[in-house]
């Protein structure tokens, strides 16, 4: 997703108004980015809503588990594995620095809170005021594109059960 990509969805979100996707499922406000670009599944129109819109980038493949990894979790699983460029490491070592600085981990809150068992696929959302964390994604999204990992930015009013939330984020267990 590019930086003017990155600035539109935030402006989008201070309106008032969402970017809405309507796919033949019925995938309601969800895009697909390909090779780190967004792309719409079928029509893209606006549309007021006066519901908060959580944000997360995702994959587009279910992992082994049946979770949908973020895109911190697959950009360190590059690096775990040992596919990155030396550039790309280190924009992952001071990204991920920042936010570990800057930033809650839920984890740290509450051990449990990604424990599988207690709760399963349990995945993080950024707040729409997460305008500091949502704008470092961008190079993370670069990193993706170009090792060709497909990920999507999935908007929602209510993605799942809140088991965590502070200022910039919550952590959902999807509803089944």
């Amino acid at each position: 997703m590019s930086r003017a990509e990155l600035a539109q969805v935030q402006r989008e979100l201070f309106a008032g108004r969402t970017a809405v996707v309507a796919a033949a499922a019925a995938l309601d406000g969800v895009t697909s980015l390909e090779a780190g670009r967004e792309v719409a599944l079928c029509k893209l129109w606006e549309e007021p809503v006066n519901e908060v819109l959580y944000l997360r980038f995702q994959s587009t493949t279910p992992s082994q588990r049946g979770t949908f990894p973020g895109v911190f979790g697959l950009v360190n699983g590059l690096a775990r594995e040992g596919k990155l460029t030396a550039e790309q490491e280190l924009f992952r070592k001071i990204n991920n620095a920042w936010y570990e600085a800057n930033f809650t981990d839920p984890s740290s809150v509450d051990p449990t809170v990604y424990d599988r068992t207690i709760n399963p696929k349990a995945a993080a959302w950024f707040k729409p005021s997460a305008l500091e964390m949502v704008e470092r994604v961008d190079g993370y999204l670069e990193i993706l594109a170009e090792h060709d990992i497909d990920c999507e930015l999935i908007r929602s009013a209510d993605p799942g059960r809140v088991i965590y939330e502070d200022e910039h984020q919550i952590v959902v267990v999807p509803y089944t």
